[in-house]
């Protein structure tokens, strides 16, 4: 092995060393505390003023509506399993939601949102937001929560009832 084959080498390893360690801590970084609303009205106002939430009601109303132009293609047909408008009941849409929490999106910027929906809670959805150079927001994902079933969803779409937490 020449001394340049060495050097290529090493100078390949320690790039590919840092690539994993930059990776690794936004991995960790993207499983960041989830902000979960209370049955104290105050603490569920706080998230329902994210401007997140009445951008996802509105993409979901453009899908309803068959104008699918003005959605990113991930947030329609998905990219997995579990994963894209296209993939669930077209009835979720209809109903309003609650606002479960929010998280940053460390690989891709923007935010994660959870949310579920009031007629049909057996399931829980991440919803990602991200916020365009132009001030608009743009959905780009919408996939499955499989860490929730449905007895915990059902729970929670009661208890936000109850507290009276906004719904869009």
């Amino acid at each position: 092995m020449t001394t340049i084959s060495l050097l290529r080498s090493t100078l390949v390893a320690f790039i590919l060393f840092i690539s994993i360690l930059i990776m690794g801590g936004q991995t960790n970084a993207a499983d960041a505390k989830k902000e979960a609303p209370s049955k104290d009205p105050t603490q569920s106002q706080k998230l329902c003023t994210n401007p997140e939430f009445p951008q996802i009601r509105k993409a979901l109303d453009y899908y309803l509506a068959g104008d699918t132009k003005k959605l990113a293609r991930t947030f329609v047909m998905g990219g997995e399993e579990s994963s894209g408008l296209d993939h669930f009941d077209k009835s979720y849409y209809r109903s309003p939601f609650f606002p479960l929490y929010t998280r940053p999106n460390h690989m891709g910027g923007g935010k994660v949102v959870g949310i579920i929906f009031k007629d049909k809670p057996d399931k829980a959805f991440d919803v990602w937001v991200y916020k365009m150079n132009d001030g608009r927001y743009e959905a780009r994902s919408f996939t499955e929560v499989k860490d929730i079933d449905e007895k915990t969803a059902k729970k929670t779409v009661v208890e936000m009832t109850e507290a009276k937490v906004c719904s869009f």
